[in-house]
């Protein structure tokens, strides 16, 4: 079950949107960073933060180039970036931005493991692409333009935070779509009454019209309520993909080819992170104790299963 929505939107929420040389976090960097802070009860941007940021490469120095067919997409070159903050103090300076506050980014799959990598602090996103298609599922595709052009939001190219306010309308329009009631969330095709929800009667699993008792042409447009738990990134880092470096919780994953896979580059190559139930040890490289069989922790000794299907089974 998801998180209440109204314990992700309390007053303010974050929404973030980054500019990057390439599409892998493990070889590309960050170029610019641009995030608003909204007012959910006025639905007013409160604060805003940009800032441009130069990659290093991995001694340390500047890079010297930016591939001609990124700066074709996003504008950016190496003379816009001159002057700028490095990669780890540019996340820095958003997470002063960020505080405690909910993030929200239209791709959180491809924001968080940017942000993750020069960061001291793990981030958790939420994506609202996931949460608009769930939300909206008759848009084309999941491009914030089609969202923008479906919902009649008026699109901003440039600069970056105005992307973020485009994204603030859709991620409103998803919040105000779910959490609404309206009078008229029940509406039967076959004898054209309208009503709300409550009013319907149930015949077993289904429910049926009141006054035709038609079940298979009642449309019903009822309230989510919650955050699906799949659009929430880094909830608890459970999994380290070996392909794409993005890391969460198993209720990201996604089913591929009857295969547990990585949500963001849908590959299968997962590693599980070891974790002790009963201590807080946990690490990466799997340095437990192996004998007689049975992995243990190395430092209270429990066994622990280092297989991540069977724990995801469970």
């Amino acid at each position: 079950m998801g998180k209440l929505l109204s314990d992700c939107m309390n007053n303010s929420s974050i929404i973030v949107d980054i500019e990057t040389t390439g599409l892998y976090s493990e070889t590309h960097g960050i170029c610019e960073i641009a995030a608003i802070e909204v007012d959910l009860d006025s639905n007013k941007v409160v604060r805003h933060f940009h800032t441009f940021s130069m990659p290093t490469n991995e001694n340390g120095t500047e890079i010297d180039q930016i591939n001609p067919a990124v700066t074709e997409i996003n504008g950016i070159t190496l003379d816009k970036l001159q002057g700028a903050p490095d990669n780890p103090n540019a996340v820095k300076k958003l997470q002063e931005f960020v505080g405690s506050r909910t993030i929200w980014a239209f791709n959180g799959a491809f924001v968080l493991p940017f942000i993750d990598k020069f960061s001291s602090k793990p981030f958790t996103v939420y994506d609202v692409m996931s949460f608009a298609e769930k939300t909206f599922p008759d848009v084309i595709n999941r491009k914030l333009t089609s969202f923008a052009v479906f919902l009649n939001i008026p699109l901003r190219d440039e600069p970056l935070y105005l992307t973020c306010l485009t994204t603030k309308e859709v991620l409103l329009r998803c919040i105000n779509k779910n959490e609404s009631i309206r009078a008229d969330n029940a509406v039967c095709f076959s004898c054209q009454w309208s009503g709300k929800a409550a009013d319907l009667l149930m015949f077993g699993d289904d429910y049926i019209c009141p006054e035709c008792s038609e079940s298979e042409k009642l449309e019903l447009n009822l309230p989510l309520h919650r955050i699906p738990r799949d659009i929430i990134f880094n909830d608890g880092d459970e999994f380290l993909c070996g392909v794409c470096d993005w890391k969460g919780s198993r209720l990201n994953l996604i089913v591929k080819n009857k295969k547990y896979a990585c949500p963001r580059c849908t590959k299968s190559k997962l590693f599980y992170v070891e974790r002790c139930s009963c201590c807080e040890w946990f690490n990466l490289e799997f340095f437990c104790i192996s004998t007689n069989g049975n992995d243990y922790c190395p430092e209270c000794f429990s066994v622990i299963s280092r297989n991540p299907l069977a724990r995801l089974d469970n």
